[in-house]
């Protein structure tokens, strides 16, 4: 087997070649990925949204016409001592303010995307709460997206209880 090895790869014009050069904006084609596992343990026992510390990342777009494709999964525990039912909601965040997240499920009481209804004995509901969303922030600047989450009406939500793992990731798809 044969091994290349090179320092800098330049076109016959001396620039560094671009991605669209290498053909890597190809419709479709996965031009880079980024991750964040966070083991920040944070309790939200707010019907406020609020970031989630460790659940941020920052992705800077090689093509502003790339579609961001987001996906989280997260180690959640919601508990309420005295109730039957506890509710929280969880959403995907560009920069400051922008959801880009699927849409919440909705009551009488507020939006949510997991929780438990039941005998008031229950207490807590443990899961993998896993969900994506597709962004086109239509940039080539640094990117960042974030987890929010808040809880309606009673109870706490809590990110890696007990030494529990989460995990933000994005993806840049060419388009």
């Amino acid at each position: 087997m044969s091994t290349i090895k090179v320092d800098a790869i330049q076109t016959r014009a001396g620039n560094v070649p671009k991605a669209s050069d290498l053909g890597l904006n190809i419709s479709g084609n996965i031009i880079q990925f980024q991750h964040v596992n966070f083991a920040n343990n944070v309790s939200v026992s707010s019907n406020t949204f609020t970031d989630i510390t460790g659940g941020t990342l920052t992705i800077t777009p090689q093509f502003a016409s790339s579609k961001i494709y987001v996906i989280i999964d997260c180690a959640v525990y919601v508990s309420a001592s005295s109730s039957t039912y506890a509710f929280c909601g969880s959403k995907i965040i560009r920069g400051s303010s922008t959801e880009v997240s699927a849409l919440n499920m909705i009551d009488g009481t507020g939006v949510y995307t997991y929780g438990f209804a039941g005998p008031s004995s229950i207490g807590q509901f443990d899961a993998r709460h896993h969900y994506t969303a597709v962004d086109s922030p239509n940039t080539t600047s640094a990117t960042t997206y974030k987890i929010q989450a808040a809880r309606y009406a009673v109870g706490t939500v809590t990110f890696n209880n007990g030494g529990g793992t989460s995990n933000i990731i994005a993806m840049e798809i060419a388009q």
